[in-house]
């Protein structure tokens, strides 16, 4: 019983000890210590990239709503002054404002506009802007903790948090949207959260918040980054996407899926955009 015992006395302090290392090395290492930030260290890092979004149009053939304004939310890219944002933020209107953090308040250019992928470039006056970090939509797992920062219903730089609830979605609410695969999330987006970014836990933006199902609660969707990211390029050099030619192929089993479940979701959802107040 003695030496039993002594085993069993050996076999825990192991345990214990193997314990006690892999804390030490999950302590220590920066990559994932970076990675698990607070709510509160992550909207101290990121929000200060995060910009409102305003602008106006004017219709002088409505008579009832002859003047139409537009709210929404947008990320410096580039500390000179590149800001993306949802294409329906900023598509038709006059002329677009753009507020930043510490009140200042900027006319700014509409570089670029693609409806279909639903995505814009701006460019804001002066230098040295807070940037946001970029990251790797691609590696992005359903159950992952993101959050979201934007000017919902107007209030500047509202924070919400959720997971990933989903990835590849399709919506059906906007043509060729069956080659956008977004991703879902139950953070909560509202009205002017549009254009704003889906943030993960290090603090990099994973997604553009684009649009969230009316019919439901906490059902929302963002453009993975790595699109944005691919397409930016030719929004500053022709200020759209150069798309090629798509047709749905009968002989593709998965464009035909694909295509029947777009038809027949069609009707059955109603899909609202994040923006406007």
């Amino acid at each position: 019983m003695p030496f039993d015992n002594m085993k069993i006395s050996v076999f825990i302090l192991v345990i214990l000890a193997n314990v006690t290392l892999c804390s030490v090395a999950t302590a220590g290492d920066p990559a994932v210590a970076s990675c698990n930030k607070t709510a509160v260290e992550l909207f101290r890092d990121v929000a200060p990239s995060v910009v409102s979004i305003s602008g106006m149009s004017i219709d002088a053939f409505d008579p009832r709503e002859r003047v139409k304004w537009a709210v929404g939310t947008g990320i410096i890219v580039d500390s000179e002054g590149l800001v993306m944002t949802s294409a329906h933020v900023v598509v038709e209107l006059d002329e677009v404002y753009v507020a930043l953090d510490g009140g200042r308040v900027a006319a700014a250019e509409v570089v670029g506009v693609d409806s279909i992928l639903d995505l814009a470039v701006l460019r804001l006056p002066g230098a040295g802007l807070p940037a946001a970090k970029l990251g790797d939509s691609d590696g992005l797992r359903v159950g992952e903790d993101v959050l979201a920062i934007g000017n919902s219903m107007g209030l500047e730089k509202t924070l919400s948090r959720g997971i990933v609830s989903g990835l590849n979605r399709t919506l059906p609410v906007r043509p060729m949207s069956w080659l956008v695969p977004y991703i879902q999330t139950d953070a909560a987006l509202s009205a002017g959260n549009s254009g704003g970014p889906l943030i993960n836990r290090c603090g990099e933006v994973i997604g553009i918040n684009s649009s969230m199902l009316g019919d439901a609660e906490n059902i929302g969707f963002a453009m993975p980054i790595n699109i944005a990211k691919s397409v930016m390029p030719e929004l500053l050099e022709h200020g759209r996407v150069i798309l090629s030619s798509q047709e749905v192929d009968p002989d593709d089993s998965t464009d035909t899926q694909q295509y029947i479940h777009w038809q027949r979701c069609k009707g059955e959802r109603n899909f609202v955009s994040a923006y406007g107040v």
